[in-house]
């Protein structure tokens, strides 16, 4: 029932209604009835202002990391081996072996000309060929005969040589001759001993001088303060005597050191002898300087500074220095005498050397006399055996030109492929020059393109390329320079047909060259440029969570095409929105499946 609210009971209208209670009911009906469309209208109209949501499609991050097409292109099928036979000869077709399409080997017969004439005169020179060849081998036996008694006279000449060469290597060891010297080992061994001798001497001489100035104290002055007054009280003459042969022994020595000045066992015989000499001299000298030294010290006593143990100690190091003196001199007598007797003996050991070698020098000139006379035989032989290979040559290359004659007419392909064209036929006259047959080497084909020159950043020779969708070319070159008309570069793709696929040569294809990224350092993606939300502030891309659009801020890289790149790590998303436009951060999707 309806019912009316308690405020409307005082109205007159109420009043009315409830008067006339058939028109109250009409009322209330009207007012139902209109409510009820009222709602039903604005019920639609609310329905109607409701937005649609926008449908989204993702794109896969994998699979865009693995077929991303850097370029498309398109070009002509080439063959990368393609010959064309021509004929060589004018003559008839004997034979055609082949047809259009068949696969052919390297070296296989194609198409055979007639060649009888030339068969008959090749049998005609291999017999002139093969009879020189039999004279040449008659030829050979006898210098083989003339070697052998060459070789004979060879080893008796050498056994005279032996004989001789023994005979002075006999003589050499007793002379021990040294080449561009007038000596032996002998007197270079005598005179090496001597330059030793020389140089210990040397070594004595300083030593001593010390000894005799710690007595004389004349070139270190205080050497002897405490004893010098001294010094041969007793015979005041034999001090001075002492002093005097001090400064002619070290007059000697000096004289002596000038002379060792470049001394080595190197040194010539000469300059050995005359430095032993000198030697010997500043020896004497020396032994009357320690002579007069003992004298002094015997005139010395015990007194004063100087004490018994002083003077037994000064006395006992002249002793050891006259002693060190006379074994010198005598090394230096001994060096001498073994010199001159070394001399002597290389005098008689020279004659018997030089005998010797006149000796050898007749024996091999003998046999240089008589292996000439040989040689000179097998040299006649040797200038007929090239005579003869002269005629084997000449008859060889008559052989020869009567094979590529018949090579000629034997139409050969050089590689392996497909028949493309066969231009004769079996009883034709065909004349030189003429085009016989075209081969083409299917396994080897090539297309060559152009793409821009943005796309070489994601290019790499070995790169992938789909041929008509099929993933069996691979970039094979990259021109290095780009076309400053087209802005474009030179791309040459080689494809491999090793499947039998249906690629002609001629045929048209389209190229998607696909992005090389396994060696970039960052794992940059290459996605379609409307994928990305660019602002002057930033780029992003877009992802579904949760039914909305979540704005993800990424790091783009170079402008490939229709492409961009991605450099920044999208390892943590499956997919993207594949395309931004008309929809924002926030926004409700739905997803296309």
């Amino acid at each position: 029932m309806f019912h009316v609210p308690q405020f409307w009971k005082k109205s007159k209208v109420i009043s009315y209604l409830q008067t006339h209670k058939l028109m109250s009911i009409s009322l209330a009906l009207i007012l139902v009835f209109g409510g009820i469309a009222f709602a039903k209208q604005g019920t639609t109209t609310s329905l109607s202002d409701t937005p649609e949501i926008p449908k989204v499609s993702l794109l896969s991050l994998s699979s865009v990391g693995e077929n991303q097409v850097a370029a498309v292109a398109s070009g002509e099928i080439e063959s990368l081996q393609q010959v064309t036979l021509s004929s060589e000869v004018f003559g008839k077709v004997a034979s055609v072996y082949v047809h259009i399409g068949d696969h052919v080997s390297a070296g296989q017969r194609l198409v055979q000309f007639s060649a009888a004439d030339k068969a008959a005169q090749r049998t005609q020179v291999q017999a002139e060929y093969e009879s020189a060849l039999a004279a040449k081998q008659s030829l050979l036996a006898q210098i083989d005969v003339a070697k052998a008694n060459h070789e004979k006279l060879k080893i008796t000449v050498q056994s005279s040589i032996t004989t001789a060469e023994s005979t002075l290597r006999t003589a050499e060891n007793n002379l021990q001759q040294i080449v561009n010297t007038n000596s032996n080992a002998i007197v270079d061994d005598s005179y090496a001993d001597m330059t030793q001798t020389v140089q210990s001497v040397q070594n004595s001489f300083v030593d001593l001088l010390v000894v005799a100035d710690t007595i004389l104290g004349i070139d270190n002055l205080s050497v002897n303060d405490g004893f010098e007054a001294v010094l041969g009280i007793s015979d005041q003459g034999s001090l001075s005597t002492a002093r005097q042969n001090y400064y002619v022994a070290k007059q000697s020595k000096n004289t002596f050191l000038e002379n060792m000045t470049g001394f080595s066992s190197v040194s010539s015989h000469s300059t050995i002898d005359a430095t032993a000499v000198s030697a010997t001299q500043t020896l004497s000298h020396y032994a009357t300087l320690f002579s007069s030294l003992t004298t002094l010290l015997d005139h010395t006593p015990a007194v004063g500074n100087l004490t018994q143990a002083t003077l037994t100690t000064l006395i006992s190091s002249v002793n050891a220095g006259r002693s060190e003196i006379t074994t010198q001199q005598t090394a230096l007598t001994n060096a001498t005498q073994a010199i001159a007797t070394a001399k002597k003996s290389f005098a008689s050991q020279q004659i018997a050397y030089e005998k010797a070698v006149q000796d050898l020098a007749d024996t091999k000139a003998k046999a240089v006399a008589d292996i000439a006379a040989s040689e000179a035989g097998l040299r006649q032989l040797a200038s007929t055996l090239d005579s003869q290979d002269a005629n084997i040559k000449r008859a060889g290359g008559s052989v020869a030109v009567v094979n590529a004659e018949l090579a000629k007419s034997s139409i050969r392909t050089p590689i392996a492929g497909v028949v493309a064209n066969i231009a004769v036929k079996q009883g034709e006259l065909v004349s030189n020059g003429a085009v016989v047959a075209d081969i083409v080497n299917t396994t080897g084909l090539q297309v060559t393109a152009f793409v821009p020159a943005s796309a070489l950043s994601v290019l790499s020779v070995g790169g992938l390329v789909r041929v008509e969708g099929t993933p069996v070319g691979k970039i094979l070159r990259i021109a290095p320079s780009v076309n400053n008309t087209t802005k474009k570069v030179e791309v040459v793709v080689s494809i491999d047909d090793s499947d039998d696929r249906s690629f002609v040569v001629g045929q048209f294809v389209t190229l998607e060259m696909l992005a090389h990224v396994d060696d970039m350092m960052s794992p940059t993606l290459l996605v379609p440029l409307k994928a990305v939300q660019v602002t002057a502030e930033s780029h992003s891309v877009y992802i579904v969570q949760d039914g909305h659009i979540v704005a993800v801020p990424v790091e783009t890289g170079q402008l490939i095409g229709d492409k961009i790149e991605i450099v920044s790590d999208l390892s943590g998303y499956d997919a993207i929105v594949s395309s931004v436009r008309g929809i924002e951060e926030g926004d409700a999707v739905s997803i296309i499946e």
